[in-house]
């Protein structure tokens, strides 16, 4: 699998900014942009475009989008025959959400 995020970053960048992320620009390979999450804050992303190597009689070109938030979770993924149908399987929504820790209903003190 071969990151081909530069190849494509016109189509990549286009499509990014009909999701509503801003300040879109590459950095070390992958795009990295501003997406405003649920809650109204802006969280960075960092996008990334795989080519599958293709294998058999017939090879058929297929992309693996990638998306995660720039230093953390949650991170998604989605394959599709181009890049666009790769980036529109992605669950945008996975990382709009906050990330919350859950606080356990009792509290023990260890002394």
């Amino acid at each position: 699998m071969n990151n081909a995020t530069s190849l494509h970053e016109r189509e990549i960048i286009e499509f990014l900014q009909e999701q509503g992320c801003s300040s879109i620009e590459i950095e070390g390979g992958s795009l990295v942009a501003l997406r405003t999450g649920r809650d109204g804050r802006l969280y960075p992303l960092s996008i990334d475009i795989y080519e599958e190597d293709p294998q058999g009689a017939q090879p058929a070109h297929r992309f693996r989008a990638r998306a995660a938030r720039r230093f953390g979770l949650p991170v998604t993924y989605h394959h599709g025959q181009d890049v666009r149908s790769a980036l529109e399987g992605i669950d945008w929504g996975t990382l709009d959400r906050p990330l919350t820790r859950a606080v356990s209903s009792t509290l023990v003190d260890v002394l």
